[in-house]
């Protein structure tokens, strides 16, 4: 679906768009529950926590399809998780009050990543300059559970080298895709550098505000699918 956002993106930002259509909103992706659009020419800077031009925001509307209502807000996303590539999405009623936030990533497939892509490409052609390239999407698959079949996947154009607790560490961002649930949900995980080089030690996962959600003592080489992570989060030193 992020094909989608990429060919509507400019649609919530540039006028010349709105008369080669009577509809005033362009879907921007959709569940099997709901349908989410962007209200055309509504997408603009906005300021964040005081700092002026520090996001991009737009009036959206979601339909439910099985009771047949919409529901409206507006998505915002900071500028420097466009940049980054992944972050939070955050959602305020229409004056601008926090309801609530989604993790999303560029150019991913859920709802939220396609609402987040949204935002980031309308300002991109806006400004004419690419804040973050789509590089295919390509999330390479470490390992699949045995008894779920939940598959574990790292993107590795987010791998880098970070201080974590005060020590060097490795970082990536890995999604979790839950076949029987069809969700997609993601966390970065760390480990640090001398824990890589001796084998063993403690894995953690990170939310996207570096929040510590779980950690793992861990052995490389071993047989549990957080081992199969750590090993492939390791090999990328």
């Amino acid at each position: 679906m992020f094909i989608l956002v990429l060919l509507v993106g400019n649609l919530l930002a540039q006028a010349s768009w709105a008369e080669e259509t009577d509809s005033s909103w362009v879907t921007i992706t959709e569940s099997s529950n709901t349908v989410w659009q962007g209200k055309k020419l509504s997408g603009h800077l906005t300021r964040v926590d005081g700092k002026k031009n520090a996001g991009y925001v737009y009036v959206y509307q979601v339909k439910d399809k099985q009771k047949d209502t919409y529901e409206f807000g507006q998505v915002v996303v900071l500028l420097d998780t466009c940049r980054k590539g992944y972050g939070y999405l955050f959602y305020n009623d229409m004056q601008g009050k926090f309801t609530g936030k989604d993790e999303f990533v560029r150019y991913g497939k859920t709802v939220a990543d396609n609402l987040g892509s949204m935002a980031c490409t309308s300002w991109d052609n806006s400004t004419g300059k690419i804040s973050h390239a789509e590089n295919g999407d390509k999330w390479q698959l470490v390992v699949t559970a045995t008894q779920s079949r939940n598959e574990y996947s790292i993107l590795p154009d987010t791998v880098r080298r970070r201080t974590f607790g005060g020590k060097p560490a490795i970082a990536a961002l890995l999604s979790l895709k839950d076949v029987q649930a069809d969700t997609t949900t993601y966390n970065e995980y760390v480990m640090a550098t001398a824990d890589c080089q001796r084998g063993y030690g403690t894995i953690r996962t990170l939310n996207f505000d570096g929040a510590v959600r779980e950690q793992y003592d861990v052995a490389l080489n071993g047989s549990s699918v957080i081992a199969a992570i750590a090993d492939t989060l390791c090999k990328k030193m």
